[in-house]
């Protein structure tokens, strides 16, 4: 690194994104039956002003270089781009890091990452320490899971499938679960003639599950029972 401030750097707007990246908490992540993911844009615009040694403004076309680097005197960029041609006015300059070379998913996955930049092949010193903003680009990500992952209802531990039943009859389900059965969520729907359903089969209150417990779930149709469900399909979530 060049410590020979031939120009300076004075920052005067940090990085800012210019996507609302509290978009996810804001829409809500997680919905009953699925919802398109939303990325943030993974574009950074960064404003800063050039002087000379002396403290002028300095105009013209320049050359910027933009790296990031694990910590201050790190040797090996985690992530680097050229900006040709940027215009210079009175010292302002404007880019957007990320449009010529993709800033990764993981690039502010520590809390550690130093900016260094080059004007015209010279190395500004010293780097310059992100703070917290760029880190909102990991809002596309929760916990570790990818936005992707948090669009759709979560599957649940345990699904039977459609299992026959008819009038008269007990079935008993093994799901194996364990845990705590008052972290258990249970869904049972019936199919019949008139399609699937929770309700609205006539009497179909005839048909119930009970004897829930860590390793089994029983399902009953009463023997009078007129309800027209001939298929019943259980699943359970587990909540810790």
């Amino acid at each position: 690194m060049n410590n020979k401030k031939l120009i300076t750097v004075l920052i005067v707007a940090n990085l800012l994104l210019i996507a609302a990246v509290i978009f996810l908490a804001g829409s809500g992540v997680v919905r009953a039956r699925g919802l398109l993911a939303q990325t943030t844009p993974h574009l950074i615009n960064y404003q800063g002003m050039l002087t000379d040694d002396t403290g002028n403004p300095i105009s013209g076309t320049k050359t910027l270089a933009f790296g990031v680097f694990s910590s201050g005197t790190s040797s090996l960029p985690l992530w680097q781009e050229n900006h040709p041609g940027v215009q210079v006015d009175n010292g302002a300059f404007s880019v957007l890091l990320g449009s010529i070379s993709a800033v990764p998913d993981t690039l502010f996955d520590e809390p550690e990452r130093w900016l260094e930049i080059q004007v015209d092949g010279v190395t500004l010193s010293p780097r310059q320490r992100f703070a917290s903003v760029p880190y909102a680009l990991n809002a596309d990500k929760v916990d570790g899971m990818d936005a992707s992952e948090l669009g759709a209802f979560p599957s649940p531990a345990y699904d039977s499938g459609w299992v026959p039943i008819t009038a008269g009859v007990s079935l008993t389900l093994t799901h194996s679960l364990g845990g705590n059965i008052d972290n258990y969520f249970v869904d049972m729907t019936m199919n019949g003639d008139i399609g699937v359903n929770i309700q609205g089969f006539g009497n179909c209150s005839e048909i119930y599950w009970h004897g829930l417990t860590t390793g089994v779930i029983n399902i009953t149709k009463f023997s009078d029972s007129f309800c027209d469900a001939d298929e019943v399909r259980v699943r359970i979530w587990v909540y810790e």
